[in-house]
C-alpha cells in the first residue's frame, strides 16, 4: 500500500505560527505528502501563499470559531474522501523536528489497525 499522508491543521488567527509549523515541515521520505489547512478563524485572510512553494496545500474555509476537534474532522474527512490513507493532526503553533511525520507512521504502518491514533511525544 502506498502511504499518502495528509496534515490536517486547524488554523485560527496566526499567521506568524502557522507559517513557521510549514517552515519546519521536512519529509524527505514522504512521496505523497498534502497540508490541509482548515481555516476557522474569525479574521479570514488568504493564506495559501504560506505554502504554495513547499508542500502541496488545500485550504478549506470553515464557519468561524467551529473549534479545533470540528475543525481536526472536517479536514479528515475531506482526506479520506480524496484517497488519503494516514491523517496527522498538528496544532497550528506546533514545530516539527525532520522526518517526525515519516517516523510516526512507519512505526506504526504495518501492525496498526486502520482507524487508530497515535501520537508523538509533546514536549
Amino acid at each position: 500500500m502506498k502511504i499518502k499522508v495528509a496534515i490536517i491543521v486547524p488554523y485560527h488567527n496566526s499567521v506568524d505560527d502557522l507559517t513557521t509549523l510549514i517552515n519546519s515541515i521536512d519529509e524527505p521520505h514522504l512521496d505523497h505528502l498534502k497540508l490541509y489547512i482548515i481555516d476557522n478563524s474569525t479574521e479570514y485572510k488568504c493564506i495559501k501563499f504560506l505554502s504554495e512553494e513547499k508542500i502541496e496545500t488545500i485550504t478549506i474555509r470553515t464557519k468561524p470559531d467551529i473549534g479545533f476537534g470540528r475543525a481536526s474532522n472536517v479536514g479528515l474527512i475531506i482526506a479520506r474522501n480524496q484517497g488519503i490513507n494516514w491523517g496527522v493532526v498538528i496544532n497550528q503553533d506546533a514545530r516539527l523536528e525532520p522526518s517526525a511525520i515519516y517516523n510516526l507512521i512507519s512505526s506504526g504502518v504495518d501492525a496498526i489497525p486502520p482507524s487508530t491514533v497515535l501520537s508523538p511525544l509533546i514536549l
